[in-house]
């Protein structure tokens, strides 16, 4: 055995050692090597020349983007291909009957799994889970050499309309099961649609692996709340041999609290098994699951009730990469994602448009965030030409189950979404398969409704999608509010919301919620910038020709712009206008509009946001009329240049809370004030930036523990003397670790960037960029430097404490 695979067993053996009822992380360890390699499945295969990676892992953002990349704009220009992986593992010796699960969150696609050098079986979809029974093939003690190999097959290109990621990109898992356990994917809690949330039906399955009929006794222990009213703690369960049984237990909470997005209360159960009645004996098997009460309920004239009260979606759809990082799904992006979308005032997201991660669901669980988890973009009629459309038929059933086991138990999960935009829509076949994904959603789940979001069938057809409606309990409209209330007059019945809306409709879609009950949310496009449908969002200078993301090549550009969040997570103006449109928080803001070269107007297509920055430092000659934007929930504002008013605008819902001053630039000082009956309520400003002096690192999180696990966020700023942001510099920095961490992303929010978001060097973008550190799982300090040619070299220290 060669020293280096030796080194990597011992230290993939290093956890404590897994008991029954538990899983242990696999992500550590693993040996890459891009391409095709045949023979590497087999366990005597040299992989001494592969290079170590742990997971989550994204290969396709790993190299700059090329003109040429197969995956086209759709996929951002990025590297596809193909990969293999390798873990070599060792496993403490089981006890009779024991099983052993490998689970997989997510491979981004086509995956080929194999043990030992025994075919485990394959997986095509690339967002949902799946697993294997390893016991037959497993080898039992410590010195043990087991070996995992996985081919990844991401070269049939293009397969997606937007940047997929290629590569093991989510958790794997190995889990040990008892020969009587409970199935972990079955535990979950469903609230009666129009009950109090104390009272639910608790669901598990308990499964007896072996050849003689048992009989186990099941501890169920609510942990936080008040003791359940006669409900005794412990259950006898018989199962037959080989057989499982699933259980329905009606709980009832007397001081639980329910979940909601201004409160996210999560409760915690513990399962536990024992061979004999006495909760005191020896105990088989276990299971713990946080869990959420809350009940779902729509209908026309009261909207969406969620514990019984009217709340409107304001909401966002998502992709599921993170910018910098590509598709790799570490936790702690995930529950970034959820905070920054919490913090630019979301309630709601749709996960557009495929299942998203684990991780991410647990993020809204913790933050409260209402989420429409969507199966599926398309159905058996291709968007692209190697999408999943070809497998759907065959596939599609036992995606949509592995979604739904695996994410019921969610309380933010409030709508299932069976497809968007598909192209069977106004065809024959597309109500018969609306109507069969429909009846199996509410075969494994019943408690929530179900939605699908459509567009049009050609200029002005949207009566012919009745049919593709009438399955689901929700219509989403893609882009067509204007038929809401002809829609209405219609179908009274139906509830509708914007499953997807255009940036710059912020008040329309406000209104068309605020105005209707049947209306019950609207989800914009975007909520966050994201990589590939390269150039959707862009504008166009005058004189150009605008042409829409799909209308030819737009390289260098990779990622979308559509978003109310950047691709390192920075909030828009355009988010700030839309928290005050909705009036969630936010009353007063200032923006002004880049102006274009020869002072015309941006051209705009329909997804464009007009390039506005909170700004007062351009580089225009003094007198260049500059045009700034007002947004104010106040009935009007007042704007002041270097202390003289420049003018007053009223900005009240008739305004759509909205004006635009025209400004000779001077440098200095720009002063909005939001005006309540006369008086003063609220006051913003802009000011000159002046020459750039230095480098600004900031860490988003205060501590980070030691583990593989644990990435870091460091804002960069370029800045005056002041601190002040300096939006025009775009200086090249070359960024160095020492300490107990490693640079795994480098990145800013320029949707036309030509580097890998591996390089060390990168400049920033309107004065900013994102460095991402992972821990190496050792504590200490870690010292990250930024160093600029013509700026002082600046460094911060990260502190990394052991767990």
């Amino acid at each position: 055995m060669r020293l280096t695979r030796l080194l990597t067993i011992l230290f993939c053996i290093a956890p404590s050692i897994l008991i029954a009822g538990e899983r242990r992380l696999l992500d550590e360890g693993w040996l890459f090597k891009r391409g095709d390699t045949p023979g590497a499945q087999k366990p005597a295969f040299d992989d001494t020349q592969w290079r170590r990676v742990d997971l989550p892992h994204d290969w396709s953002t790993e190299a700059p983007p090329v003109a040429a990349a197969p995956s086209q704009g759709g996929g951002g220009f990025h590297q596809t291909g193909i990969g293999w992986y390798h873990l070599p593992f060792a496993i403490e010796e089981e006890s009779p009957g024991e099983r052993f699960r490998l689970e997989f969150e997510g491979v981004y696609q086509n995956a080929e799994v194999w043990l030992n050098g025994q075919r485990l079986g394959g997986h095509d979809y690339g967002y949902t889970p799946f697993s294997f029974d390893i016991t037959p093939h497993l080898k039992h003690g410590a010195q043990a050499d087991n070996t995992i190999a996985v081919r990844v097959d991401n070269s049939e290109q293009p397969n997606s309309r937007w940047y997929s990621g290629s590569g093991i990109y989510r958790h794997v898992w190995l889990r040990r099961l008892a020969p009587v356990h409970i199935l972990p994917e079955s535990v979950w809690t469903e609230a009666s649609p129009r009950g109090p949330v104390g009272k639910f039906t608790l669901h598990y399955t308990v499964v007896n692996t072996t050849d003689a009929d048992r009989t186990v006794y099941v501890e169920e222990a609510f942990a936080d709340v008040a003791p359940q009213t006669d409900h005794p703690n412990l259950r006898r369960v018989e199962v037959g041999a080989g057989e499982s049984i699933e259980v329905e237990r009606q709980v009832s909470l007397d001081s639980a609290e329910p979940w909601s997005p201004d409160s996210p209360t999560l409760h915690q159960l513990q399962l536990r098994v024992f061979a004999t009645e006495d909760a005191n004996g020896t105990q088989i098997d276990k299971v713990d699951h946080a869990f959420g009460l809350r009940t779902v309920t729509i209908d026309a004239e009261r909207g969406l009730l969620l514990n019984g009260r009217s709340i409107e979606m304001f909401g966002g759809n998502v992709h599921h990469d993170h910018g910098p990082l590509g598709a790799a799904s570490y936790d702690m992006a995930e529950d970034r994602r959820a905070r920054l979308l919490k913090a630019a005032g979301f309630n709601a997201v749709r996960t557009a448009h495929n299942p998203p991660s684990e991780a991410f669901l647990d993020a809204c669980d913790r933050h409260g965030l209402l989420v429409i988890d969507e199966f599926f973009d398309g159905w058996v009629k291709s968007k692209v030409r190697r999408d999943y459309g070809p497998r759907f038929q065959p596939m599609w059933k036992e995606n949509l189950t592995a979604t739904m086991v695996r994410d019921r138990r969610h309380p933010c999960v409030v709508m299932w979404s069976i497809g968007n935009e598909v192209f069977e829509r106004g065809e024959e076949s597309g109500p018969q398969l609306a109507q069969e994904l429909a009846a199996s959603v509410r075969q494994i789940d019943s408690s929530r409704p179900v939605t699908i979001g459509l567009n049009r069938v050609g200029e002005g057809k949207w009566k012919p999608l009745d049919p593709m409606f009438d399955p689901v309990d929700v219509a989403g409209y893609n882009y067509q509010s204007i038929s809401y209330e002809p829609d209405h007059k219609r179908m009274p019945q139906r509830v509708m919301f914007a499953s997807e809306s255009y940036p710059h409709d912020a008040f329309e879609s406000f209104q068309a919620v605020q105005s209707h009950p049947y209306v019950i949310g609207d989800f914009v496009w975007s909520a966050i910038d994201y990589l590939g449908e390269a150039a959707i969002g862009r504008v166009f200078a005058p004189g150009e020709e605008p042409r829409k993301a799909w209308e030819g090549d737009h390289f260098p550009w990779r990622a979308a712009l559509c978003g109310d969040i950047d691709l390192v997570g920075r909030r828009k103006p355009i988010s700030h206008y839309r928290n005050i449109v909705w009036d969630r928080g936010e009353k007063l803001y200032l923006a002004v509009e880049e102006p274009t070269p020869d002072g015309g107007q941006w051209q705009l297509t329909p997804w464009s946001i007009l390039p506005c920055q909170a700004s007062w430092t351009w580089p225009v000659p003094e007198g260049t009329p500059l045009k700034v934007h007002a947004y104010s929930r106040y009935p009007g504002v007042r704007l002041s240049l270097n202390g003289r008013v420049v003018a007053e605008a009223p900005t009240g819902e008739g305004q759509e809370f909205h004006t635009v001053f025209d400004v000779p630039y001077e440098p200095g000082q720009l002063v909005l004030e939001g005006l309540q009956e006369g008086r003063v309520a609220q006051q913003v400003e802009l000011a000159t930036a002046e020459a750039a002096t230095r480098i600004e690192l900031a860490p988003e999180q205060d501590t980070i523990t030691a583990d593989r696990q644990s990435i870091a966020f460091v804002n960069v700023r370029v800045t005056d003397s002041r601190g002040m942001t300096h939006p025009t510099e775009e200086r090249l920095i070359a960024f160095s670790v020492a300490g107990p961490a490693e640079i795994i992303a480098v990145g800013n929010a320029d949707p036309t960037s030509r580097l890998a978001y591996t390089d060390l060097e990168w400049p920033t973008h309107q004065g900013r960029a994102l460095v991402v550190l992972r821990s190496t799982g050792q504590g200490g300090t870690a010292t990250l430097s930024a160093d600029c040619d013509s700026l002082p070299e600046c460094q911060i220290e990260l502190n990394f404490k052991p767990k």
